[in-house]
């Protein structure tokens, strides 16, 4: 949840400051988060712990086996996929408080 919330924050930020790209390298999980939100990011190529300078792998701990992989995407494509997203989140919350709302009433005279 917390990563697809970062994502939400950061696709927002992006667009309104005028990025038009996002490059990031992400682990499963990561890229994972972006699909549940509808996203596609495009990989570009694995992270490969081997091109670390000596001695700076055992600072990453577990980071690569969490499959890292470099990544990019279209800023505007995202903006416009939370857009349809958010949209059809008020459109469920919004029937979901109708309906709530009929309930209420009739729970009154029941």
């Amino acid at each position: 949840g917390d990563a697809r919330m970062a994502i939400i924050g950061a696709t927002a930020f992006f667009y309104a400051a005028g990025y038009r790209w996002v490059v990031f390298t992400g682990v499963t999980r990561l890229r994972n988060a972006f699909v549940r939100l509808g996203m596609s990011p495009q990989q570009l190529i694995e992270a490969d712990q081997r091109r670390l300078p000596p001695g700076d792998a055992e600072q990453w701990g577990s980071y690569y086996d969490g499959d890292p992989v470099v990544c990019f995407g279209s800023i505007q494509d995202g903006h416009d996929n939370l857009q349809e997203l958010w949209a059809a989140l008020r459109d469920t919350w919004a029937a979901g408080e109708i309906a709530g709302e009929k309930m209420s009433r009739i729970r009154k005279y029941t």
